[in-house]
């Protein structure tokens, strides 16, 4: 009788880890499927930053410009005498 309740125990740890090992299969299975969604959708971003960087580059010198940064260091003085000064003058205003 006790070799029997022993193999019993036995089996049903045994099923209790097969059950483990099948919701560890599914879980790695979803994970795979979520990983290439995300690699989808990272290739997709890539290739919609790359043709905005081509009709940047294509484009006029305003883009351009803006896009490297220099726009506002060659406009700096009128920037600061149209904006800021605005700015200034609205809080006149609304104080």
């Amino acid at each position: 009788m006790d070799g029997i309740q022993a193999k019993e125990e036995i089996l049903k740890v045994l099923d209790e880890l097969n059950n483990r090992l099948i919701a560890k299969e599914t879980e790695l299975h979803n994970l795979i499927e979520s990983n290439a969604k995300l690699l989808q959708r990272i290739e997709q971003l890539e290739e919609s930053n790359r043709k905005l960087r081509n009709k940047i580059n294509r484009g006029s010198s305003f883009w351009k410009d803006l896009f490297a940064g220099s726009f506002i260091e060659k406009n700096r003085q009128w920037i600061q005498e149209n904006v800021y000064m605005k700015n200034d003058q609205n809080k006149k205003y609304f104080n």
